[in-house]
């Protein structure tokens, strides 16, 4: 069973690293019990020491047809400060986690370190596709210390990743369309949402609707006007709405 496809209601390009119009991809999520420490090695404060680094093991399912990824983290900043935050897959070399790039903007007060600010945000970040493994993969984060407010103790958390596997247009995919509104129509406060999907693999569970517009800052990424949409532990969240549905196989 396909769970669900992303309708998207605006033709723009992707930013970032998330999805755009027409991709193709799968996910894999990984989320730890409750949510995971990411503590610096070098922290002076005691008490990091009770919060080692772990290792993480995730399963990719497909790779074939394959022509690039990302990993989307659910992430609190953390201790104020906390800076230098990466990941790496199976050995390789620490990627990364880029902060977000409109915090403060102009609400800032004394600092333009994002890391300054306490936040909750959800990053993608490009991963090398040479690096995964379609079977089991080891997910590893660490820490810097804090660059202000400086405890001696950096540490950030993690609440869920999902892996996004792009492929190539061959690959066998759900398809879909916005039947309503139509296009140039006028939205009001409130608007119905259809979509027509059809899939080769099985039926469809169910269809996502991603809008870009201007909201509240679901993401924490200091951003009004955007793709709209979190995950709250691989859960899609704060989209334009999802529709349930059991459709059959197209012919």
């Amino acid at each position: 069973m396909i769970r669900s496809i992303w309708v998207f209601l605006c033709i723009a390009s992707a930013l970032g690293a998330d999805p755009g119009p027409g991709d193709i991809f799968r996910e894999f999520v990984w989320r730890p019990n409750s949510w995971q420490r990411v503590t610096d090695p070098e922290a002076a404060d005691p008490r990091a020491k009770e919060f080692p680094n772990r290792v993480n093991r995730v399963k990719i399912g497909d790779l074939q047809g394959a022509i690039r990824a990302e990993v989307y983290i659910e992430m609190w900043g953390g201790h104020a400060g906390t800076s230098n935050k990466r990941l790496r897959l199976n050995d390789g070399d620490w990627i990364t986690i880029p902060e977000p790039g409109a915090i403060p903007a102009d609400a800032g007060a004394g600092s333009e370190n994002p890391t300054c600010y306490q936040h909750f945000t959800y990053p993608s970040v490009p991963l090398p596709l040479e690096q995964l493994i379609e079977d089991i993969n080891i997910l590893e984060f660490t820490s810097g210390g804090q660059t202000c407010f400086d405890f001696g103790w950096g540490q950030w958390g993690v609440y869920g990743v999902t892996f996004r596997i792009y492929y190539d247009v061959s690959k066998p995919h759900p398809t879909g369309r916005v039947t309503a509104p139509e296009t140039g129509s006028a939205i009001a406060d409130s608007v119905r949402l259809e979509a027509v999907a059809s899939s080769p693999n099985g039926e469809i569970e169910q269809v996502d609707f991603i809008g870009l517009y201007e909201d509240f800052d679901y993401e924490g990424n200091g951003l009004y006007r955007q793709w709209h949409y979190r995950y709250r532990y691989g859960k899609i969240k704060n989209h334009l709405g999802t529709g349930h549905c059991s459709l059959k196989p197209s012919a």
